[in-house]
């Protein structure tokens, strides 16, 4: 579901010049011991109530998973409710990455094959993000809904990068989904000025 903590971590990852390998949580333990090992994950980042598909790749490949809440201005790693402690290093130090490192790590959709890995670098999201900004002439101004989800590139970029970059407001959904029948209401009960899906 599109949430806060997914965009936090999504930032988070960036600033610590890590990749962010954003994954659907409705995949099945097999999708994500996939992608998990595909994308040499370091860790994985769940809500507070975990994911329990996830956890179970996870654990079986040693990946250390954390759960990630908003509370106000405060992003928390912690353990999942019920889980063990993990180590969370008291200081993760900030990079700036160059525009050649790796930013996000995508998959195909893999309708012929094995999905296959696509690394963007953050050369790639800058320019893709600021040619949506300049050809839709988004500004601080603009309200955007968020209708697709954050682990599709079209979620990621077109709509919540863009919006962002341009100074711009990200509308959440209730509940992190695309409800179609509460999507107008939403839409003029949040002032929304564009939607992309």
């Amino acid at each position: 579901a599109n949430t806060v903590e997914y965009i936090a971590a999504f930032f988070a990852a960036a600033k610590a010049a890590g990749i962010a390998a954003p994954l659907n949580p409705a995949y099945k333990a097999a999708e994500f011991d996939f992608y998990l090992q595909d994308t040499q994950a370091r860790l994985l980042l769940l809500p507070p109530e975990g994911i329990p598909e996830g956890e179970k790749a996870a654990q079986a490949l040693k990946v250390p998973v954390f759960a990630i809440a908003c509370d106000g201005p405060m992003v928390n790693l912690g353990s999942l409710k019920g889980g063990p402690e993990p180590q969370v290093p008291s200081v993760i130090s900030a990079k700036i990455p160059s525009g050649e490192s790796t930013a996000l790590m995508l998959h195909t959709s893999g309708t012929t094959a094995k999905p296959k890995g696509v690394p963007l670098l953050h050369r790639n999201l800058l320019q893709t993000v600021s040619n949506i900004v300049n050809t839709y002439e988004l500004n601080e101004k603009d309200r955007t809904y968020l209708v697709m989800p954050l682990f599709h590139v079209h979620g990621l970029m077109s709509a919540l990068l863009s919006t962002f970059a341009s100074g711009g407001t990200v509308i959440i959904p209730k509940g992190g989904k695309f409800s179609a029948q509460v999507f107008w209401s939403d839409v003029k009960g949040h002032n929304a000025t564009w939607y992309t899906a």
